[in-house]
């Protein structure tokens, strides 16, 4: 059976900076407006292509993001 490696991990949602590298709305801990929105806050690999789940991912970050006034 042919399988892909995608490579995931390096900046992994936590609870906390002890833990992790960004919260689960997607913020980096200690830094204000920077947002991770790629395959780098994943844990592990998926086991399938993760367009999906990083798409999913990248949208729940932007809906907390307050609209301009």
């Amino acid at each position: 059976m042919p399988t892909t490696a995608h490579c995931m991990g390096g900046a992994a949602m936590a609870a906390s900076p002890e833990e992790g590298v960004c919260d689960g709305q997607n913020r980096v801990f200690h830094y204000r407006n920077m947002l991770i929105c790629d395959s780098s806050m994943l844990a592990a690999n998926l086991g399938v292509n993760p367009s999906l789940t990083i798409t999913a991912l990248a949208e729940h970050a932007m809906s907390h993001i307050p609209p301009k006034d």
